[in-house]
Parts: C-alpha cells; structure tokens; sequence
C-alpha cells in the first residue's frame, strides 16, 4: 500500500490517529470537523491541514486562542514535515509522514491492535495449569488454605475473561451512537440553510442518541444550539415574510400618493427591509428591490412638480423678483403676498414647521422695515412738492406710489403693530383732499 501522512492527535492521556489522505482537514470543535477536538481553548473552527500534490500545509482560521507551530505563534500558512508538533490550547497534534494506509487511525472505544490482543494471551499463559501446578503446590507448602487458593485462581481467571471479552467484543454501544451523531450532524448542517425542518429532525435524532451517554454531553450542549440557531432563522424568515406582504398591500395606494413625506417614509420602511431579508437570504429581495425602485420614482417625480425652493433661495428671489434693494420701485406688497404663498405651499405639502413659519416671519417684518424706511424718503419728497406749490403733482405722486405699500406693517416679537406704513400714507393722501 502507498504511505499517507498521520496525525496523531494526544489530550489528557489519550491518543487518536487520523489518515491524512488528500484533501481539506479542518480541525476544531464543531461537530462537522474532520478532525474533532474537545480542547476548551479550541475555536469551532481551529485550523486546517491541506494535503495535495505540492505536500502538507496547515493554517490558522483565525482562532480565538491561536495556533502554535513546533512552539511558535502560527501567523500564515506554512508546511507540515514529518515530525511537526501543532499545538491548540493542551492538545498535541504531532504529524506523521510515511504511514502505510492500515494505520488509519488508533484504536477508540471497543477497538484493539493485535499488540494489545497479544498482551491479553500472554496473560492467560500466568494463570495456574497443569503445567504450573507449582504454583498450587507451594501455596500448599506454605501453609495457604485451599479455599484462599481456589478463590485467587478463580478471581485472576474471571479478571482474565472479563479483559478478553472487552478486547474482542467489538464496538461498544457508546462508539456506534458516537459515529451515528456524527453523520446525523454532518447531514443537518448541511440541509440547514435550506430544509430546516429537516435539519432540525435529523439534530433532534443525534440529541436523543447524546442523552444517553454521559460522555456525549458536551455534544448534546452543541447540538441545542444549533437546534436553537435554525429555530431563530426560521422565526425571523416568517417575520420577514408577513412584513414583506403587508408592504405589497400598501404598495399600489403609495404609488398613487401625492403625499410626498408619506411616499419617503415608505421608501426608507423599503430599504430597511431590504438590508435585513437580505441578510436571512429569502427568495423575494429582487421584488422588493423593483418596488423600491418604483417608489424612489415617485418620489423624485412628485419632487419635481411641487417641491417647494428652500427657505434661503425663496429669500434671494423674492428680492430679486419684486426689487426690493431698490426703494424707488420695489413692490413690498407683492413681496408679502410672495411670502405668504410661499407658507401655503409648505403646509399643502405636510413640509411646514416651526422654525421656517419663524424665518418666514422675520422675513415679513424686513420687507416692512425697507417699506417704512422707502415711505421716509417718499414723505420728504412730497413735503418739499407742497411746499413749492406742487400740491397736486405730490398728491398724484402718492396715489401711485400706494399700492407698492399695502399690507406693510411693522410688527413686533409678539406680532402686536407698532407702525403701519400703509395707513399713514392713506392718512396722508385724504390730508391732501385725495
């Protein structure tokens, strides 16, 4: 037969040899491990052992605890040579290069080698026969009483039988449940992801085998978890599934909304579950990417037709557009209406608040002041008309110039008037019989 590799794995007393034929290896606690250890300083999974064309090669998995190579820190992948001693928390795994294909493995529970069955014979050939009836002899000389004799003899048999039958009785029931757990749990793992139930009947089978060996406890420990695990990803995938229904229910009345802060809610509700159903790996991430896709549509096309300028801009256009840096001819009336229309627009939209009806306000009252401080102005220019006889040019003057100055009234904090611009200039007007 052609040599393989060994990896003969030692911890508290005891040794287990594996067969390294090519191939992958992992080596930690999980239970789908290929080479499985009880090591409390093991991660689930340790380490791996490559065997292939090129040699042995072994690298750390980015355990907890960290791997050690003939007692140094294992940081990157390097090669196995005959004699090379991994170290992982208190186990030893000493690799093996030349072994012939028999010695797959040393014996585990119930299992022996032919130097042990050896042993065991050489035992039998001690025990008193015709050949050693010496032994019975010199009791006898001694003064020993027969029944002390026979009882001796009788004890060393039944200890020598008792041995035999434990040697050559083949696999105990403790190995054969072992190696059932084994390949139940191999199987679930791999039926998990997508038939849990299963996985989850085939772990449940492996846990009642455990429950019967004390040994298996700490199997049994890990098997729960993973029940617990699958259990969980099912619980949130029905989860997601009644929130991705009720999302297609409100889908259609979305879509024809011209509520623009609902419409966003929704589209940030859609995102959101994208992130989290993707994460569970459901079936329906590519509908609900079409639908966030449809959504975002609306929102940028309801954006488009009504969405207001924001406050600062609304500012500069308003100035801009009625002309308010120049008192001559800005239209202060048309400003305030401009400002109010604006307020209507954000209140339609469900896009008001606190802080903009305060910024519109103050806005307000600075169109009022530039309407006092042009009215000012206006006032000396027409006290000078009259008083050089101009009275009826000023007064024509003042007509005109009136409806640039309606509504304007300075206000204060609390919104009480304390100057109206566009009463004075009324009081003036019938002052002048206008």
């Amino acid at each position: 037969m052609s040599p393989v590799p060994i990896l003969a794995v030692r911890a508290e007393g005891r040794e287990e040899r594996f067969a390294l034929k090519p191939g992958v290896f992992t080596v930690g606690r999980a239970l789908e491990c290929e080479v499985r250890i009880r090591d409390l300083k093991s991660s689930r999974r340790h380490c791996r052992i490559t065997i292939d064309g090129k040699g042995a090669h072994v690298v750390d998995l980015g355990s907890g605890n960290g791997t050690r190579l003939n007692g140094n820190p294992l940081d990157r992948e390097e090669p196995l040579r005959n004699g090379d001693c991994i170290e992982i928390g208190t186990t030893t795994l000493l690799f093996v290069a030349g072994a012939e294909d028999t010695a797959t493995r040393f014996p585990g529970v119930g299992e022996v080698t032919s130097a042990e069955k050896s042993a065991a014979l050489k035992a039998t050939s001690r025990l008193p026969t015709s050949k050693s009836r010496r032994y019975v002899e010199e009791a006898g000389r001694r003064g020993v009483p027969p029944l002390a004799v026979f009882v001796g003899v009788t004890v060393a048999l039944g200890a020598t039988v008792v041995t035999l039958v434990l040697l050559f009785q083949g696999p105990s029931r403790l190995q054969l449940d072992r190696e059932e757990v084994t390949r139940l749990v191999t199987e679930a793992a791999k039926e998990a992801p997508t038939n849990p139930d299963a996985a989850i009947a085939k772990y449940r089978h492996a846990l009642a085998l455990c429950e019967k060996h004390r040994e298996l406890g700490t199997t049994a420990a890990s098997i729960r978890a993973s029940i617990s695990d699958i259990e969980g990803t099912r619980t949130r995938k029905n989860q997601a599934a009644e929130e991705w229904r009720r999302a297609r229910e409100r889908l259609p009345g979305v879509l024809a909304s011209t509520d623009r802060a609902a419409i966003k809610e929704f589209l940030d509700d859609l995102q959101r579950m994208l992130e989290s159903h993707r994460a569970l790996g459901v079936p329906w991430t590519g509908e609900l990417e079409k639908a966030i896709e449809r959504v975002d549509e609306r929102r940028r096309k309801i954006g488009d037709d009504i969405d207001p300028i924001p406050f600062s801009k609304a500012k500069s256009k308003i100035v801009r557009d009625f002309t308010l840096d120049d008192p001559a001819s800005a239209d202060y009336a048309g400003a305030l209406k401009a400002w109010d229309a604006y307020i209507e627009k954000l209140i339609a939209l469900r896009l008001f608040d606190p802080a903009v009806r305060d910024q519109v306000a103050e806005a307000k009252r600075d169109v009022a002041r530039r309407a006092a401080g042009a009215w000012d102005s206006l006032r000396k220019e027409i006290d000078a008309a009259v008083a050089e006889g101009r009275k009826e040019e000023a007064l024509a003057r003042l007509k005109q110039a009136l409806p640039r100055f309606e509504g304007c009234r300075i206000t204060d904090a609390s919104g009480a008037v304390t100057r109206d611009v566009e009463k004075e200039i009324r009081d003036r007007i019938a002052h002048m019989g206008g």
